[in-house]
C-alpha cells in the first residue's frame, strides 16, 4: 500500500482527522483515538477517556481503518464510470468511507444515485444540504463542515475535469 495514491490518502486522512495519542470524544461525543479511530466497546474498556494509547496500537488501528476505507472506495468507484478526475475522487471517497463508514451511500442515497449518473452538481446539493433545493445544511455539513467541503471540492472537480 505504499504507492503515490496510498500516500496521498494517508496524508489527506491525517490532515482531515487530526492525530491524538490518547482517547478523546469526537464531534458526536463518541470515544475516539489516533487518527479518527472510533473505539469499539472492548477497546473502550482497555482505553477509557483521556487514556494514552501505545504507538503500535495507534499504527495498527490507522492501517486497518485506512485499508477498510480504501477497499470500500475500490468497490464504489466501479459505479462511478462518469468520473473524470478519478484519483482525486478516490482520495475523497476514502476520506468519506473513513469518516462515515462504507454505508455512507445509504445515508445519502440520492447523492449516491446522482454520482453514479454523473450528475455531480445535484450530488453536491444533496451532500451540502438536507435535500436538493434546500438551504438548510445537512447534518454531516453541520457536524464536520471541513470534511463536506473537501468532498464537495472533489465532486466539483468532476464538473470541470
Amino acid at each position: 500500500m505504499q504507492n503515490d495514491y496510498a500516500n496521498k490518502v494517508k496524508r489527506h486522512l491525517i490532515l482531515a482527522e487530526g492525530f491524538r495519542d490518547y482517547v478523546y470524544k469526537d464531534s458526536l461525543g463518541k470515544l475516539t483515538g489516533g487518527v479518527g479511530h472510533l473505539l469499539s466497546l472492548s477497546e473502550q474498556e482497555l482505553y477509557p477517556l483521556d487514556t494514552n494509547i501505545p504507538e503500535d496500537i495507534l499504527y495498527r488501528w490507522y492501517e486497518k481503518d485506512t485499508e477498510k476505507a480504501m477497499d470500500a472506495t475500490d468497490r464504489q468507484i466501479k459505479f462511478l464510470d462518469k468520473a473524470k478526475q478519478v484519483e482525486e475522487l478516490k482520495v475523497a471517497l476514502v476520506s468519506v468511507n473513513f469518516q462515515l463508514g462504507s454505508g455512507w451511500t445509504r445515508k445519502f442515497p440520492t447523492a449516491w444515485s446522482h454520482m453514479k449518473n454523473g450528475k455531480w452538481g445535484r450530488a453536491i446539493q444533496e451532500i451540502k444540504y438536507r435535500k436538493e433545493g434546500s438551504t438548510e445544511l445537512s447534518s454531516w455539513n453541520k457536524q464536520t463542515p471541513r470534511r463536506v467541503k473537501d468532498f464537495v471540492s472533489a465532486l466539483e472537480a468532476q464538473l470541470h475535469g
